[in-house]
């Protein structure tokens, strides 16, 4: 069973026959020498500090890991949380930025002698900024403050996270030296932890690489949070960027050998690569293919006091450093511009690298000498046809979370007039997209046709020029056949015949078009005005075809010394008076062979229940060439079907 946050990650429910575990991974945060790495070794018995220079430092610059296991409960459930310590230095920032990625809470370390410090409020921006609104604050060294500072700090802390939009829900004083007030800390954790909300979400495994090492026996080992999905021992994966093919041969949690793992779990993951190509910080394991990406549409969330609040002209046409998951990649600020809603900076961002990434997922972006800021995705693509203009638009709705309304303006201006259902992944973040899918068809807006959707309104459009290029070409008001497909090119060349084909049902059941075959004609009720000429014309053809079965319209042509159009604008004529009929495209044929053919057809079926080639030539005394060609006229008209050498009888003829 799984459980997870508001943001669809860090909470696992490991159901066994034996124990019931809940998964939970935060990040510290703080300023550098304020005791981070010394409360995480108090509170759990392990030194995150795995390097040697950070030992001899006694400062983190590379992120680390330990964990606390609570002791189990009468019902045999317990409780794992998974510590990542951050570096709290400027300098070490984006390996502060790799360890927080997809982290949605944070334990803030604060000294009570000295409180809140740059490097405090850069963290817990970063923290506001990457979605994080809750945090359990820990007060170290008050052993050396007094309980009136104490008290000051603990004021000063509580309206800086309010200054950033989060939530504090508690502190914790604690003395590293005196090793005091730990047992309260893991308290209020485990308190925090199982009352927070925990809704479901879908989505792929995706596993954000934040090391890479190698062990003697089993080969390359990763290490990362699982921010969604499940993996288990034995599944395909891919990692991303880079096309790299694999699977999983093992998967261990805290040094404990697991089956399968769930979204909030630290995990090692041992691989076995398809190709010897390395791999780094920043790639993504994942049992899908997720999407990767140069170039994001996103929105800059102004948080803070509003005098640190970016402004345009701060952003516009700079080199970025973009950071996303455990991802640091550089790029360029296109262009920035502010929208309506919420005074909202809307950005282009065009990377050097490509990098994973979906709609509704949150960054970091780092500009200039010292400029921090960072908001949502909200397209990980900017197609050619979206001009500013409906850009501007088409943000505005997705700023405003009206995903709808996204999707059937998305759907009206796209150049192609229809899509792969998938392609609401572009703009629409996973939780939402099943939603929007389903209210878009029962509210109308969107048709879905197979694997294709496309918006009404262009689908009536569509239906519009049909009607339109059908009517064209008429003679003297009379309907003209056209081929299907070549109505097709002429009106949308680039959609998917299956979803053609459905506005083409439309039309024909609504009564606006005839379908005969593979052939389209307007519906008219009005008769053709008929030339003398035109009328000496017909009744000449009329006259060849009394004395056979079938004829070759270029040969009629030439017979009547005429030319294929005139014979053809003629046979459709004769076609609305029931006289004579054109015959799978270059043939013609009088009503009365029409006919008999059809009960030669009736008579094989009845006496065979199949219906060969040879058979309806014999029957009908005729060649092979007028045989097939008839066939073909009555399998375009329904009357008969093909199946596979043979034909059946759908249709009998009239009595």
């Amino acid at each position: 069973m799984t459980f997870r946050n508001s943001h669809g990650s860090a909470y696992s429910l490991d159901m066994g026959t034996e124990s019931k575990t809940l998964y939970f991974t935060l990040a510290t945060a703080g300023h550098v020498d304020h005791g981070k790495t010394s409360v995480l070794r108090a509170l759990t018995g392990i030194d995150p500090d795995r390097l040697k220079e950070e030992k001899q430092r006694q400062m983190t610059t590379d992120i680390g890991f330990a964990h606390l296991n609570f002791p189990t409960e009468s019902d045999g459930s317990n409780l794992v949380i998974g510590f990542i310590d951050v570096p709290g230095h400027g300098k070490f920032l984006k390996n502060m930025l790799a360890g927080v990625g997809g982290i949605q809470m944070a334990l803030l370390v604060v000294a009570a002698d000295e409180g809140p410090m740059p490097q405090t409020v850069s963290h817990v921006k970063i923290l506001s900024l990457l979605g994080v609104r809750k945090a359990l604050v820990v007060l170290t060294k008050i052993d050396v403050a007094s309980p009136g500072r104490q008290k000051e700090v603990e004021l000063l802390v509580r309206n800086l996270l309010e200054q950033y939009q989060i939530e504090c829900l508690g502190i914790a004083p604690v003395s590293n030296t005196e090793v005091t007030g730990f047992d309260n800390l893991k308290r209020q954790l485990s308190q925090v932890v199982l009352q927070l909300d925990r809704p479901t979400t879908s989505g792929g495994a995706l596993l954000p690489i934040d090391r890479v090492f190698s062990k003697s026996g089993y080969g390359v080992v990763i290490t990362g949070t699982l921010v969604s999905g499940s993996l288990a021992v034995g599944e395909s994966i891919s990692i991303e960027p880079g096309g790299i093919k694999g699977r999983v041969r093992g998967l261990e949690t805290f040094k404990k050998q697991i089956e399968r793992a769930e979204s909030g779990q630290r995990l090692a993951v041992n691989l076995s690569l398809k190709e010897n190509k390395p791999l780094t910080r920043g790639q993504v394991v994942a049992n899908w293919n997720p999407p990767v990406v140069n170039t994001l549409i996103a929105r800059i969330e102004q948080v803070g006091p509003a005098s640190e609040w970016v402004k345009k002209s701060d952003l516009e046409d700079q080199p970025v450093r973009l950071y996303h998951g455990t991802a640091e990649c550089f790029g360029h600020l296109r262009w920035c511009q502010v929208i309506e809603t919420a005074q909202s900076l809307i950005v282009q961002i065009v990377l050097t690298d490509p990098v994973v990434a979906e709609p509704g997922d949150r960054f970091v972006l780092r500009y200039g000498d010292e400029g921090i800021t960072g908001g949502v995705i909200l397209m990980n693509s900017r197609p050619r046809w979206m001009t500013r203009q409906k850009l501007n638009t088409f943000a505005d709705q997705l700023v405003r979370h009206d995903y709808s309304s996204a999707a059937e303006f998305f759907l009206d201006n796209m150049s192609q007039p229809a899509v792969k259902s998938e392609s609401l992944a572009d703009f629409v973040p996973i939780e939402d997209r099943t939603r929007v899918l389903e209210n878009g068809i029962s509210a109308g807006t969107i048709l879905q046709v197979g694997g294709f959707i496309i918006g009404t309104h262009r689908g009536q459009m569509l239906k519009d020029q049909i009607i339109k290029n059908v009517s064209t070409d008429a003679t003297n008001g009379a309907p003209v056949e056209h081929s299907i497909e070549s109505v097709r090119m002429k009106v949308a060349h680039g959609i998917d015949r299956q979803v053609f084909q459905h506005l083409v049902k439309d039309l024909s059941d609504a009564g606006l078009v005839v379908r005969s075959g593979d052939k389209l004609s307007i519906k008219s009720d009005v008769k053709p005005s008929v030339s003398t000429a035109q009328t000496l014309l017909a009744e000449q053809i009329i006259a060849l075809l009394q004395n056979t079965l079938c004829l070759e319209i270029d040969e009629i042509a030439k017979t009547l010394s005429s030319d294929r159009k005139t014979v053809t604008a003629a046979l459709q004529h004769l076609t609305l008076q029931e006289k004579a009929y054109i015959v799978n495209y270059d043939f013609a044929s009088s009503e009365q062979s029409i006919r008999a053919a059809h009960e030669a057809l009736a008579k094989i079926w009845g006496a065979k229940r199949e219906i060969s080639p040879s058979d309806f030539r014999e029957a009908l005394s005729t060649n092979r060439k007028y045989a097939m060609a008839l066939l073909g006229h009555f399998d375009d008209k329904q009357i008969t079907r093909r199946l596979n050498n043979s034909r059946v009888l759908l249709k009998a003829p009239k009595a």
